[in-house]
């Protein structure tokens, strides 16, 4: 397997989960402020988060890939921020994964997936992990525990 990034425990590979284009976002934030005698006043408040966005086609049924995207989906709806690596050992460091789009572009007979693409946005992880106990196995758990605590 010619692994050519790492997401947390997904792999990105020649074949299967691949990507074609990565694109970095810097992003500044300035607020403008408007003075009595009509002047403008700008402040700088720092920048956000670097932004990385991973994209890439998935011939599923020829190199498969699909099933791999959806198992990175659901490590974002876990909410724990994970390491990003690319083949030349480049550490992007931790990042948090803010949205994975699938699309399934062409569809052949029994619905197999012929065609699909990928964009996974990810942000530089900045702070320390402190998981919300709610969202620890999705509302359901949640309301579940409130439930044996009140009855």
């Amino acid at each position: 397997m010619d692994i050519l990034m790492r997401l947390g425990p997904h792999h990105f590979t020649v074949s299967g989960l691949n990507y074609q284009k990565l694109v970095t976002e810097y992003e500044a934030r300035w607020k403008e402020n408007f003075t009595a005698g009509g002047g403008q006043v700008d402040h700088f408040f720092g920048a956000n988060p670097l932004a990385v966005t991973i994209s890439g086609a998935i011939f599923d049924q020829a190199f498969g890939g699909f099933s791999e995207a959806e198992a990175i989906a659901e490590t974002a709806m876990r909410g724990q921020p994970v390491p990003l690596y690319s083949r030349s050992g480049k550490t992007f460091g931790k990042v948090k994964i803010l949205s994975v789009r699938l699309s399934q572009d062409t569809i052949g007979p029994g619905g197999i997936i012929l065609e699909g693409a990928h964009d996974i946005k990810v942000s530089r992880y900045s702070g320390r992990e402190n998981p919300n106990p709610l969202m620890g196995g999705g509302i359901g758990n949640a309301l579940n525990r409130l439930a044996q605590t009140l009855f």
